[in-house]
């Protein structure tokens, strides 16, 4: 197999760089002119989008949601489409409007109750895949708007969407197409997908980080050489982490991808179990008051929202919120009844204990540690312990907890410091747009063993099996193998490009057909293995060479794995000319995260 490494061309002919964060919660846009290559680390004035329709003021990121009509046409995005639903659906009316969410999190994923029943005013479920596009729509129309005041059209516009790391090359290519639909050209170079976490380790890399929050927060550089990292992106959906390690010309990949569904949004479910739900007479008159007076409950879930980020692992007493007055004057007298015995004769203010408080952030803050201690227990067991303790960076509009931050303190306390940059809720989409303009890592884990299925001369004792023999031009053959091109863990360079030559089975094969595989074993032998999924093919052309011997017939097939997504392309050796695979991947199981 020969090696070779191909950098990425700057992209002179789009000097508009648009990143896009499109999180489970909520979403933002940020973008920069960028007039010539710059150095990487380079400071960039990035302008933010601050004025979303029913957004709080200076919000740098409205709802991740969608209000359809019964025809499906979008009658508003975000904040607006929360608001609006409420107000037309109040009192338990019907007016056909349906509010969408968490279409990125079932994107390519099986039916999940769990998640699919956050879906309100009805209960419908849309092909989140669609959502995201009628979502993506009007952020990009807004975005393209933004630029265009600037003086620069559509077609000098690179944009630069983020995705978990967690997700499958079929979700990344499902998020392609969602943008694709949304009106982002599908001209080469238009778009690029950037991993959340890497794209946070950008931003963190240009702003700095620190140990602790406010005037007592100490400055920490990652910069040096040989610093290793983990990241946490804590959003609202899910915990998305990997490591890197700084090296001279960049930052290395050298954690493994993993997540889990323990973002700020289940720490907002945990409080409406275990907090609200038992005061307002259980799940089914909780879900009543919902349906009568989605406004009121909303302001208590805000308040929420905002009591939440300063409170302590020390929290040790209770916490007030006002109880909106639609529902105070509206509950029926058993339901006040059973609200003051709770509350020790309260009944017009929320009243929650620490005990409650504790047990609602015990519901995610566990989840959340463990995750990352599995982390850096795999990049100590691969690279071994240093002397210095380890770095943790939190990013992600979660990582403002301060009970989050303590907790991870106080359990690695000696071994791991826990830094943040700046604002982490930015930290995504302001490193989208550093990602568009220069990217940071210089190598990257692979997650799956990829590779080709080719013939080879038939030996039983190399573990060929007899089901797969053929005998072809009087010579037996062994099908069905996988060569593998990468293996599932390797860490490979963003530029680097592996090559295989192979030639034709029989004389008079006039084209060759590549099928392309992965894998998640890092030995499979065969295609027909548990472990192996096809994922698409080319179709090489060997009219031009028949005339030649058949020695000279043959196709180099080039793996490029550094990317965010995989590249693959067969090229006939005499004449030059490149095919490229076009991927359609295959729905596959959820991803147990």
């Amino acid at each position: 197999m020969s090696h070779e490494n191909i950098p990425p061309a700057f992209n002179a002919a789009r000097p508009v760089r648009l990143g896009i964060d499109v999180g489970t919660y909520g979403t933002g846009y940020a973008w920069t002119i960028l007039a010539s290559e710059s150095p990487r680390g380079a400071r960039r004035d990035i302008t933010f989008k601050r004025s979303w329709p029913g957004a709080p003021p200076d919000a740098v990121k409205t709802l991740t949601r969608l209000l359809v009509d019964t025809d499906g046409s979008v009658v508003a995005i975000g904040y607006d489409a929360q608001r609006k639903g409420e107000s037309r659906n109040a009192g338990g009316k019907n007016s056909g409007l349906r509010l969408v969410e968490a279409m990125k999190a079932r994107l390519g994923r099986r039916p999940d109750p769990s998640l699919d029943n956050t879906v309100s005013f009805g209960q419908y479920i849309d092909l989140p895949e669609h959502s995201l596009a009628q979502f993506l729509t009007h952020v990009y129309q807004q975005a393209v708007a933004d630029i265009a005041r600037a003086g620069y059209g559509e077609d000098q516009i690179q944009v630069c969407i983020t995705v978990p790391a967690v997700f499958t090359d079929h979700q990344k290519q499902l998020v392609r197409q969602a943008a694709h639909s949304a009106g982002v050209p599908r001209a080469k170079g238009a778009l690029i997908l950037a991993l959340e976490p890497e794209a946070a380790a950008q931003y963190a890399l240009t702003s700095g980080v620190r140990i602790g929050t406010g005037i007592d927060a100490q400055p920490v550089n990652l910069t040096t050489p040989g610093t290793r990292f983990v990241v946490v992106d804590c959003g609202g959906g899910t915990v998305d982490i990997t490591a890197y390690r700084r090296d001279a010309d960049g930052i290395t990949e050298i954690g493994k991808v993993g997540g889990g569904w323990c973002g700020s949004a289940h720490l907002n479910a945990a409080f409406e179990k275990l907090v609200l739900m038992p005061r307002f007479g259980g799940e089914r008159a909780y879900a009543r008051l919902l349906e009568r007076y989605p406004s009121a409950v909303r302001s208590m879930r805000d308040a929420w929202e905002q009591r939440k980020r300063d409170i302590t692992v020390d929290q040790s007493e209770s916490i007030y919120m006002q109880i909106p007055g639609d529902i105070a004057c509206n509950l029926n007298p058993r339901a006040k009844k059973l609200l003051k015995e709770r509350q020790g004769g309260q009944a017009t203010q929320l009243l929650v204990t620490a005990e409650e408080i504790h047990e609602v952030f015990a519901e995610v803050i566990p989840q959340v540690v463990d995750l990352v201690g599995q982390q850096l227990a795999l990049v100590i067991d691969e690279f071994g312990a240093q002397e210095a303790p380890e770095n943790i960076l939190l990013v992600g509009g979660f990582a403002e907890s301060d009970y989050l931050r303590q907790s991870l303190t106080d359990h690695f306390a000696g071994r791991a410091k826990i830094l943040t940059p700046p604002d982490p809720s930015i930290a995504v989409v302001a490193g989208a747009v550093h990602f568009a303009c220069q990217p940071e890592a210089v190598a990257r884990r692979v997650r799956y063993s990829y590779g080709i299925e080719v013939a080879h001369d038939f030996d039983k004792s190399a573990g060929h099996r007899e089901e797969y023999k053929h005998i072809v031009d009087g010579k037996p053959m062994c099908y069905k193998l996988f060569a593998s091109h990468a293996r599932a863990g390797a860490i490979i360079p963003t530029t680097h490009v592996a090559t295989e030559r192979y030639g034709p089975i029989s004389d008079l094969d006039k084209k060759i057909e590549i099928d392309v595989y992965r894998s998640t074993n890092t030995n499979s032998m065969f295609i027909t293995d548990p472990a192996c999924d096809y994922i698409g093919s080319l179709l090489v052309d060997l009219t031009p060479v028949m005339g030649l011997d058949k020695t000279m017939r043959d196709v180099d097939v080039s793996f490029r794995f550094g990317e965010t997504e995989i590249e693959v392309w067969a090229t006939v050796v005499e004449t030059g000319a490149p095919v490229h695979a076009e991927f359609d991947f295959v729905k596959l199981e959820a991803l147990a995260v």
